[in-house]
């Protein structure tokens, strides 16, 4: 009996940790939505300096600050990219892409955007 608990108990971790790990977003593959989607307003390196920034009023936001971006948890961010910024109190030119886009390239994203700042998010 002890030895069928422990066998269902490790399984039970495996899968846990591994369902886990599946959830996390890829910074790689974020990165290369961001270039498409999200770089003309926010810079190529998150700056909020793209090419089309200069004439938006309100500015992009800049993903590099760490103090707002640490200020923000993960499911705040997403919340902004899936909404847009007029239904979160942003700026009304940031689109909402929640219809488009997957959970996993959320979550990519997301990953993205924490690799831009080069912090993590409030829980």
């Amino acid at each position: 009996m002890k030895k069928v608990l422990v066998s269902v108990l490790s399984f039970a971790f495996i899968a846990a940790t591994a369902g886990s790990a599946l959830a996390a977003g890829n910074k790689a593959e974020g990165a290369k939505v961001y270039k498409q989607q999200c770089a003309a307003c926010h810079g190529d390196t998150g700056k909020g300096d793209g090419p089309s920034a200069k004439s938006l009023k309100p500015a992009p936001t800049n993903l590099t600050d760490a103090k707002l971006m640490s200020s923000l948890s993960d499911a705040d961010i997403a919340k902004v990219i899936k909404e847009g910024g007029a239904k979160v109190g942003k700026s009304p030119l940031m689109p909402a892409l929640g219809a488009t886009w997957s959970k996993q390239q959320m979550d990519d994203m997301v990953a993205h955007m924490r690799d831009l700042c080069k912090c993590q998010g409030k829980k």
